[in-house]
Order: C-alpha cells, then structure tokens, then sequence
C-alpha cells in the first residue's frame, strides 16, 4: 500500500461527496472510506506502521482542521472517530511504532488515542497554555504542543519534551502522569554559536513588534511596557493588514505578512539597516517559525508551504 505513483490515494470526490481510496494504476475506487461528507481541502494523508488504519486531516467547508481516522481491517465503511481543530500545526500528528496509539495535537489540548479500544484521552493541563512559551503563529487559546515525543509502548511509558522546558513522562495507555521533570538536551555547535549571535545583538530580540495604523509605522516596542517605543523600523508603510511573524534566531531579522493595494506578501526587515525583503504569498499565514540555527523562516498559508533564507544571511 503506497501513495506513489501505482499505488493507493486517498481522494474526495466531489460530486458524491465521498472520500475514497483510489487506485492508480488501473484507475478504480477500492473502498468508499466516508460517503456524504463535506471536505474542502486534504491536509495530510499517512497510514500507521500496521497499515490497519488510515488517520486523514481535512479542512471542512467551516475553515476547521478535523483529523480522523478510518479502520481499514473494519467491514462497514465511516470514520472511527474525530478529533475537532487538530493536525494543523507542527507536531500535531504522531503515532507510535505498533501503529496502535494516535498522539495528536488540537487546539484546546494533547489527546492520546487508542486505537484498540477507540478511547480518546486529553493529557493533562501540564502541556496546556504552551502559546505563552512558542513563538507560533496561530498558537490560540490554549493550543498543546511540544518538541518531542518518544515512545516506549514494551515498558508502557510516553515521554514528551514540552515548550515549557518540562519533560513529562505518561503511563500507556491511560496517559496518566509518571512523573515530571525538566527537559536536558545537548545543543548543536551552531546552535550555541546562533545563541551567542542573538545574546550579543543590538535587541536580543526582546521588543515587540508592531503596526501602528495610525502614523503608518512598523515599530518596536518594550515588552515589558509595550507604550514605550524603541525603534521605528519604517515609516510611511501604508497597510491594509498586518501580521506579525517574530523574530530570527540571529534576532537580525523579523518578519511579518503584509497586505497592501498590491496584495498579500511576506515581508523580511533586516533591525540593524532597515532594508526590507518580500516575496508574494497566496493568503495570511497559518503557521510560521524561523530556524533555531541560521536565519530561514518556514511559512505555511491555506494554499502553499515554503523555506525562505533570508539573503544576505
């Protein structure tokens, strides 16, 4: 079972509004996986390791990301469950090496599923309100996500590395609390390197960064008194639309995704000169971060997903 070339897709069919799964090569429908359903867009498509179950993220015709999964091994055709605004962002889909068990991330929580007993658990409050530490456009109300997650399904144990710099340790599969403690990594030469470039910068990239409509400014403000400014990094930018994208790992650069009379780009300032940078992008963004080493800014709207180094870094 594939998705290349020959292999078998996954596609929604408009005109019955049926989400299928389609082969090739030659061209038939093998199996009706959902019929009377409303799909605007496929996100993202993987079978688990088992190749018993299919977990297929969708945009509905609301603009909501849904995530569902479908038992392939199952006689009756429909989805085994959903989970609602889940699957959208980094690390939002992760399974475990059995195949058995779903770690997905929505925007009200972590949800660990069981595919066996098709039960949903939401992991605790400790991997909640992690906006507060990421810098991720699109992060909303109290959007769970994390850095990493390793399985240990033989001794029954979860451990995920959160924002927060807490490592949580869970019980399989009732997700339950092991224990907890702070998170210990090694960093890279060129990640200490990027570190001591941002500590020695001229922000550190410590002020906020904002629009200010009524002098057409694009500004830098204190963070811990946001009223006082710190640097104008443009004047006369006259914008319809304005949406902040953080700074660089350097903190040379900040980004953001501008709309004017000549449409919708993403645009890169350099603090230090005040040179801009832009390319034209599709739509307002869903999800932006820049590298943690280097100064390459990953970009994801409604239409495309792209890497963008910025020159002269």
């Amino acid at each position: 079972v594939g998705l290349s070339e020959g292999g078998i897709h996954v596609v929604y069919q408009d005109y019955n509004r049926s989400l299928v799964l389609l082969r090739s090569v030659p061209r038939e429908v093998i199996r009706v996986l959902e019929a009377d359903v409303m799909v605007r867009r496929i996100w993202r498509v993987g079978f688990t390791s088992n190749c018993r179950y299919l977990i297929v993220t969708f945009r509905n015709v609301e603009g909501r990301y849904d995530t569902a999964v479908y038992d392939l091994m199952s006689d009756t055709s429909g989805r085994m469950g959903t989970l609602h605004d889940a699957g959208r962002n980094r690390r939002s889909i992760d399974v475990s090496p059995e195949g058995n068990l779903v770690l997905a991330t929505a925007l009200d929580r972590l949800y660990l599923w069981d595919l066996d007993t098709n039960a949903q658990t939401f992991v605790s409050a400790l991997v909640s309100s992690d906006c507060e530490y990421v810098s991720v456009v699109g992060c909303a109300g109290e959007l769970a996500t994390y850095r990493e997650a390793r399985w240990d399904v033989a001794h029954g144990l979860l451990q995920l590395d959160l924002i927060s710099n807490i490592t949580v340790t869970l019980n399989l599969p009732s997700a339950s609390i092991n224990r907890v403690e702070p998170s210990y990594a090694f960093v890279s030469q060129d990640e200490a390197e990027t570190a001591a470039i941002a500590f020695t910068s001229r922000y550190a990239c410590l002020p906020l960064i904002s629009y200010q409509t009524f002098n057409h400014q694009l500004v830098l403000t204190n963070w811990l008194a946001p009223s006082e400014l710190v640097a104008v990094v443009e004047d006369d930018l006259d914008l319809r639309g304005f949406q902040a994208l953080g700074w660089s790992a350097t903190c040379r650069y900040i980004a953001a995704a501008i709309e004017d009379a000549n449409g919708i780009r993403l645009a890169v300032w350099d603090v230090d000169t005040g040179m801009r940078q832009e390319r034209p992008i599709s739509d307002w963004v869903d999800y932006a971060t820049w590298s943690t080493v280097g100064d390459t800014i990953s970009v994801r709207t409604d239409g495309e997903q792209f890497d963008w180094t910025v020159s002269g870094s």
